[in-house]
């Protein structure tokens, strides 16, 4: 199936924001004279300083957050001080971090959607409502499951059932989703612009979810945040530790889609991430993608809807929520939830293991390591670097 699924599958098979360790290490030989003398370059300096730029990257690659050449410039961090270098952390320490915080037991009750869902039902927890389950070994309960292309396609042809969203029971960063809008009796129209027979979807499903599929009832969003996302939904991340049963959440991001966009992840282009205040729900900062899944261009935002100020839709009660949910995942220490932000209220859409840092650092250009999750870590036996100051 050629459709927005099949197109973000094809460009990112892992986090479109990283590199693998080969480009790293190229990136690191030219850091001070080609990559750091083009970001430069873009920003109109007289004068390159690029030793002090490599020093700079290497006390982060050092430092408590162990940065890549890619993450050292995805932050900004070509001008910070010294003390801001260190509260910032790259994908080789957030998983060192997470490791040390959270039960890797656990680990299957946020990554196995299916098993997440059941969990939260169980607690009475609001969740997308899985109109049918597609597993070939037959896995799933109160819903129809659907075992064999056959009975897969005479769901999708069932015009009751549509739309639908699709999604892999065992996916990450939205890859292999998509939502069927309509379907006329011979074709169905995918994500709002393909046109698509049941064959192609069944095909799809046999070709990447070998691990099952949930199809749900797509949720509608806020009507305050519909003006820029049409009927794609956002969702509110939030970054939560959990102590002794007791839960805080330090820092919050909403993510808003692109209007015709199956998902919101900050690779889709035109995505955007919003900082948010914790405290009081409001919108503080503002980033947006303006290139693509494989060379992502992040620009600050300063006009246009959402402006600095507003305030999330059911901020507290999202916040609420998410205090609620957390505390069935007492050995993951460290959590990270995205909550969608609907029309009828926030609803749970999934529980992080740790979760991507550096969403939220990126939105709020803050390094995520404060004194309080750095007291966090030690509590929970990280025995690595930390930024001077810290416990």
């Amino acid at each position: 199936m050629n459709g927005p699924a099949e197109q973000g599958r094809g460009s990112v098979d892992v986090d479109p924001l990283d590199i693998d360790q080969a480009l790293a290490t190229r990136a690191a030989m030219t850091l001070g004279t080609k990559v750091g003398l083009m970001r430069l370059t873009a920003r109109k300096r007289a004068v390159v300083d690029k030793t002090g730029i490599l020093l700079r990257y290497l006390k982060c690659r050092l430092g408590p957050g162990k940065l890549s050449p890619e993450e050292f410039l995805k932050f900004g961090l070509d001008g910070a001080t010294n003390a801001d270098l260190h509260r910032f952390v790259g994908h080789v320490a957030q998983q060192e971090m997470h490791d040390a915080c959270n039960d890797s037991t656990w680990f299957a009750t946020s990554k196995n959607k299916l098993l997440w869902q059941t969990i939260q039902l169980g607690a009475g927890l609001p969740v997308p409502e899985t109109l049918a389950i597609y597993d070939r070994y037959g896995r799933g309960g109160g819903v129809p499951v659907l075992k064999h292309k056959s009975s897969l396609a005479a769901f999708l042809s069932d015009p009751l059932n549509i739309p639908v969203f699709c999604k892999p029971v065992t996916g990450v960063y939205s890859i292999g989703a998509f939502r069927v809008d309509e379907f006329d009796g011979k074709t169905a129209l995918v994500n709002g612009q393909w046109k698509k027979s049941v064959c192609d979807i069944v095909g799809y499903f046999e070709s990447i979810g070998k691990k099952g599929y949930l199809l749900q009832r797509p949720l509608k969003p806020h009507g305050k945040l519909s003006k820029i996302t049409g009927n794609s939904v956002a969702t509110l991340r939030c970054f939560l530790l959990m102590d002794g049963g007791t839960s805080s959440v330090i820092r919050t991001v909403l993510k808003l889609p692109t209007k015709g966009e199956v998902a919101d992840n900050f690779w889709r282009p035109d995505a955007q991430l919003c900082a948010i205040d914790t405290g009081n729900g409001k919108l503080t900062r503002i980033i947006t993608n303006k290139g693509s899944a494989r060379t992502p261009k992040i620009v600050s935002r300063t006009d246009g809807f959402p402006s600095k100020g507003f305030k999330v839709p059911d901020f507290q009660e999202s916040i609420e929520l998410v205090h609620e949910a957390a505390r069935h995942f007492p050995a993951v220490r460290t959590q990270s939830w995205d909550i969608a932000i609907t029309d009828t209220g926030p609803v749970l859409m999934e529980l992080n293991f740790g979760g991507d840092l550096s969403l939220v650092q990126m939105a709020h250009a803050k390094g995520i390591l404060d004194n309080e999750y750095c007291d966090h870590l030690r509590r929970c036996g990280y025995s690595g670097k930390l930024p001077r100051g810290c416990s």
